[in-house]
């Protein structure tokens, strides 16, 4: 490399780093900065903000909860739109919410004895420790409800949808289930006495511990059920292996 060269490539060295001095000092001074600073500060406001909309959609309903709650018994609900509403502790008993929805809806602790549920979605509802004794869920779909504790004592769920859905120490003392979809439905510690379960399909479910005293089994599709330590007594089915499990 000659002289020349030498000092043609030092010279636009130091042209760079002159640049970069230059660069430097121009966005440390104060107002570039403050600018810089008011600009990333507009940003996280934004973030938050743009947080606390998500937060606020999520904690409260698009739809309000009736405005007879927490009485409300004995009112004409038919095809009302109570998705993602929250409704604990409500009595709805003798209401007429036939095709209503209820999906994703929190009923905690609710109240819906005798009230006509025919055709209703609860779909992922939170109907934890409600009472629905003597209620009619005929063709309701339940899919994936949590039902734990649940008083269905005499309920009518013909034809009823409970995929994947969790009955876990449901009293369905005489309910009636017939031709009822309880697939992968989970049941351990329910109280099935005396329930018709005439051409349920109880595939792949969970009945460990349950009591299915004099329960009707016969024809219900039992394929992997799990029965261990069930309460078997006087129970009729046409499938002669659930007494050996």
């Amino acid at each position: 490399m000659s002289r020349s060269d030498a000092l043609f490539d030092q010279a636009g060295q130091r042209l760079d780093l002159d640049r970069k001095n230059h660069l430097k000092e121009k966005i440390l001074q104060p107002k570039v900065l403050k600018r810089i600073l008011t600009f990333l500060l507009q940003i996280g406001l934004l973030g938050a903000l743009a947080f606390l909309l998500y937060l606020v959609a999520y904690s409260f309903p698009n739809r309000p909860a009736p405005a007879c709650s927490p009485n409300c018994v004995a009112q004409d609900f038919r095809g009302q739109d109570w998705s993602e509403v929250t409704m604990r502790g409500v009595d709805l008993s003798g209401s007429n919410l036939q095709n209503a929805l209820f999906r994703q809806s929190d009923l905690y602790l609710s109240t819906l004895s005798h009230a006509n549920l025919r055709s209703a979605d609860f779909r992922d509802a939170d109907l934890a420790n409600t009472i629905l004794n003597n209620a009619d869920l005929r063709r309701a779909d339940l899919r994936g409800a949590n039902l734990r504790g649940a008083d269905l004592r005499d309920a009518d769920l013909r034809d009823a949808d409970l995929t994947g859905a969790d009955l876990r120490g449901a009293n369905l003392l005489r309910a009636n289930l017939k031709r009822a979809n309880l697939t992968q439905a989970t049941l351990s510690d329910a109280n099935l006495t005396d329930a018709i379960l005439w051409r349920a399909n109880l595939q792949d479910a969970n009945l460990r511990h349950a009591i299915l005293r004099n329960a009707d089994l016969r024809k219900a599709n039992l394929d992997r059920a799990n029965f261990r330590m069930a309460d078997l007594l006087n129970v009729q089915t046409t499938n002669n292996s659930l007494h050996n499990q």
